[in-house]
């Protein structure tokens, strides 16, 4: 399976300002006050938890991450010096059994290079009754994302990296997880000009594991058709899935 360096963009990652679009996440509310360990597992740059521990009902919580890419990493550790990073993969977690109150991984799972033991290994670290989050796009249900229609050999390889959703929550039970929510949103509307920022920027996985020759063909695609309608809103047309688990 094609793999990203992400080493090589951890300094122009944050450019791109969807990334910081990150809403309150509403799981958090059940440690109700209690101290609460939270794992970002595939942390990247820190975004999740710089904003997360900013709101002042989550003081309650101990911060972590962890992430494979050591200059992803450093840039976690300057914006989010409340958390404690670690350089790890997901299938080899450093931390003991059951201490963890939540783990979520956001837009990082498709990453993990062993997604079963990578199950194996969150499962370990949470406590009995710990909640489990991936919050993920799904390809299949995104035929209308631009990336899909102005840049097409990334169908192909998102088809090799993600796995369904009805199979991600099939292989997550199996490990013992209970399936607790599901939703999904349809990001249907973006500003043009921020399609044109995330494409020349080239920061997203789909991009980047694309060859140059079709990037720049897509790129120049792009260009002309928006040529004139940088603040207008366009179809952006991607589906992000959320599923909660438990650990019974």
């Amino acid at each position: 399976m094609a793999r990203v360096n992400y080493s090589d963009i951890a300094k122009r990652y944050d450019q791109n300002p969807i990334r910081r679009n990150i809403a309150p996440d509403t799981t958090l509310n059940l440690a109700s006050g209690k101290p609460w360990n939270v794992l970002d597992l595939g942390c990247g740059t820190g975004s999740y938890i710089e904003i997360q521990s900013g709101l002042q009902e989550h003081k309650n919580i101990r911060w972590y991450g962890a992430d494979p890419s050591e200059d992803m990493l450093n840039v976690a550790r300057e914006k989010a010096q409340i958390a404690l990073f670690h350089k790890a993969g997901a299938e080899d977690l450093p931390f003991d059994d059951n201490f963890f109150d939540y783990v979520t991984s956001r837009f990082s799972f498709h990453h993990f290079a062993d997604r079963n033991r990578a199950l194996k290994e969150i499962f370990r670290v949470l406590k009995p009754g710990g909640y489990f989050k991936i919050v993920n796009l799904a390809p299949e249900l995104s035929p209308n994302w631009w990336i899909f229609r102005y840049f097409p050999a990334s169908i192909k390889i998102d088809q090799q990296r993600f796995w369904d959703l009805e199979f991600l929550k099939s292989k997550t039970i199996e490990v013992g997880f209970e399936l607790r929510t599901t939703q999904l949103q349809l990001r249907e509307k973006i500003e043009s000009s921020l399609i044109l920022n995330e494409a020349r920027n080239r920061e997203t996985s789909e991009l980047l594991l694309i060859d140059d020759g079709e990037y720049r063909a897509g790129l120049r695609r792009l260009e002309e058709e928006l040529a004139g309608h940088r603040h207008e809103l366009v179809d952006w047309g991607l589906m992000v899935a959320e599923l909660e688990f438990i650990k019974a």
